[in-house]
């Protein structure tokens, strides 16, 4: 009965204890996937604010680069327009109009002709343009068209404090407005018969200091205004609108307008579409004043200069699209610029990075789970074979010792299916990982392939490692700040390979932070680039020796910009003209200046010919240097691109000043 009842004890004592560890291990089992699962939200987080942070950055730079693309624009243009109205000859026809127009003369005159042909001669370096001549009291005195002359012209009505400004001695820039009479060959603002147009105002100024007129130029928007804001991706779209949410450009996607009929095709986007949110039925039209706007169109305008991102919270934009967007208002051109950029583009490899972690976490915490269970079922197993005889407890052994073997093979497989993911993770990128004192943590074997050194070589070391010595200190203390001040930096760094030979990659290194903002890790991402600055140098290289052959053949290399005028030379053609750079002012002008008067011409004439049929020059002529000797020259010129709507001519010269005379002793 003692040896029963002993058994019976034993078998409750070991009853009780099996509970007590099967509930441990449950506990355990919660707390390892609660674990995991906070971690993974957290990472999962801290990803998606990098990521947005990322976004912001790069919609911020992009909105930059187009205001400080359309301000360089807008000074060139007025600077431009400003010279024109100094102009003597300008000057003088223009005060005769403006006298005519104070004593009530007829603006029809002799001088209004005079003043055209001025404006005709000029569009060899300013382009096609209409113009205006503007009274103090808004009246326009002259134009192109004899229809403008006499009425008040559209910038007095519809923007008197621009107006005001210019008066004042400002040049300005008129934002799109809807014009005051149809124009050919452009499409019109929808619902109305006209088309939208720009302007560039600027003051004409007596000897005395006294503005007194203005010279306003008209532009179609839809050409160069809109092209500045084109930034060649197809992620990112960015246009401007004004002040009561229209836009003021053609963006970038305009055929999706015209496919979801939001314009017609005799229609234009600028002054013709709102920034509001997608309606099944389009209703943004001109007329809809009351259409509400984007939520980042509605905060620009609310707060001027207050960049505005929703980094958290995207929204859907007038093509039924969920976007991001950082949006900027200029007080200087009168506008406000929105950069736009797909939800679904944007997070790409954010969704993809937070689809692999789900991944693993599941993994891993059905992983936990399945062990527990397997762990805890093995228990009662026992418990359950305890009650049995001694007789069949080694035939339990053997059995639970085949589970085991078998629960270890499959985590022995996990184990290897998680190195293969981890691995195939590797091969992307170059990846290291160091504490907040520069000690690499960790290093992957690509990092350790390209710099040559064993992984356990690099863990403990600062990236001094690998340091080419390629670069200033000014360079490095420009990396730290920026990581320091900003969280990121990227660029490119030489490093040297353990056996010596340099190598290049692209680098993106990211500082970590606490919630105290102290930066406790760094993590560098790199790419190869080694390869592709092989390829720089060669092109420098080939620039050099096209350099040095131009220079030892005395052929100059010249470009000119039919749109603006502007001439560009190399330095074999200041030798050749015999002018210091100093003395050449970039312009056809300055070039006519050098030509002996017998050919200025004729090769004036050849040059308009290419300019007009693209066809190629190949002539001769002669030009006056500095020390007033006659050199003849060849010149040879076409089209960089052979298309109609090229723009860059680029040509070639050489004296044959000694083949010449050659000739002529000769009598060749």
């Amino acid at each position: 009965m003692s040896l029963i009842k002993n058994n019976a004890m034993n078998h409750h004592a070991a009853h009780s204890n099996q509970h007590e560890i099967s509930t441990a291990a449950l506990i355990f089992a919660s707390a390892l996937v609660s674990l995991a699962l906070i971690l993974g939200a957290a990472t999962i987080g801290k990803v998606k604010k990098v990521q947005h942070n990322n976004i912001e950055h790069i919609l911020t730079l992009t909105v930059d680069k187009t205001l400080q693309s359309l301000t360089f624009w807008k000074n060139q243009k007025t600077a431009n327009l400003q010279r024109l109205a100094n102009h003597p000859q300008f000057q003088h026809l223009a005060q005769i109009q403006i006298a005519h127009y104070n004593h009530g003369h007829n603006l029809h005159n002799p001088t209004l002709q005079a003043l055209r042909d001025f404006i005709n001669q000029q569009k060899l370096l300013l382009g096609n343009f209409g113009f205006f001549i503007i009274a103090l009291d808004g009246t326009s005195i002259a134009s192109m068209r004899d229809s403008n002359i006499g009425s008040k012209n559209l910038i007095f009505k519809h923007l008197t404090q621009q107006f005001d400004r210019a008066v004042q001695g400002t040049p300005q820039f008129i934002a799109p407005i809807p014009s005051d009479i149809p124009l050919a060959q452009q499409r019109n603002i929808k619902d109305q018969k006209v088309p939208p147009s720009a302007f560039f105002v600027a003051p004409i100024i007596n000897s005395k200091g006294d503005t007194i007129a203005l010279l306003s130029e008209r532009i179609a928007p839809g050409k160069q205004y809109s092209q500045l804001h084109d930034i060649n991706s197809a992620a990112i779209s960015v246009f401007s609108i004004n002040r009561h949410g229209y836009l003021l450009s053609n963006p970038q996607n305009i055929d999706d307008y015209y496919s979801l009929g939001i314009i017609k095709k005799d229609e234009q986007a600028i002054l013709s579409l709102k920034v509001s949110p997608f309606h099944k039925k389009p209703s943004l039209t001109q007329n809809n004043a009351s259409e509400s706007l984007t939520p980042i169109a509605n905060a620009m305008l609310e707060n001027n200069q207050k960049i505005t991102l929703y980094s958290t919270v995207s929204y859907i934009n007038h093509l039924n699209k969920a976007v991001y967007a950082v949006a900027k208002w200029s007080d200087d051109l009168g506008i406000g610029i929105i950069a736009e950029e797909e939800k679904s583009t944007a997070l790409k490899s954010y969704y993809w990075l937070r689809n692999l972690i789900i991944f693993v976490i599941s993994t891993l915490c059905l992983f936990v789970i399945t062990i527990t269970s397997v762990w805890i079922k093995s228990h009662n197993k026992i418990l359950f074979s305890l009650k049995k005889s001694h007789s069949t407890l080694e035939n339990l052994v053997i059995a639970r010792t085949q589970e085991l073997t078998k629960s270890t093979e499959q985590t022995q497989k996990a184990l290897e299916q998680l190195k293969a993911r981890n691995y195939i993770i590797d091969q992307h990128a170059i990846v290291s990982m160091t504490d907040a004192n520069g000690v690499i943590t960790h290093a992957n074997a690509a990092f350790s392939k390209i710099s040559g050194y064993c992984i356990d070589e690099l863990i403990g070391k600062n990236h001094r490692v690998v340091s080419s010595g390629q670069h200033t200190q000014i360079f490095w203390q420009s990396l730290f700040n920026d990581v320091a001040k900003k969280g990121i930096w990227k660029g490119e760094i030489c490093n040297k390979h353990k056996a010596g030979h340099f190598y290049w990659v692209d680098t993106t290194i990211t500082a970590l932070k606490d919630k105290s903002n102290r930066i406790i890790e760094y993590i560098s991402i790199r790419s190869d680039i080694t390869q592709l600055h092989r390829i720089q140098q060669a092109l420098i290289n080939s620039k050099h020796r096209l350099e040095l052959a131009t220079r030892v053949s005395k052929i100059g290399i010249w470009q000119l910009n039919t749109n603006n005028g502007e001439l560009k030379w190399d330095d074999q053609m200041h030798t050749l003209y015999g002018l210091c750079k100093n003395d050449f002012l970039g312009t056809l002008t300055c070039w006519k200046n050098t030509i002996h008067p017998d050919d200025l011409k004729i090769i004036t004439k050849k040059l308009e010919q290419t300019i007009n049929t693209h066809k190629t020059l190949d002539t001769e002529f002669r030009i006056i240097n500095n020390h007033g000797d006659v050199r003849y020259i060849k010149v040879f010129a076409e089209y960089e691109h052979p298309k109609k709507n090229a723009s860059i001519i680029i040509g070639v010269n050489y004296d044959i000043t000694e083949l010449k005379t050659l000739k002529h002793t000769h009598n060749i």
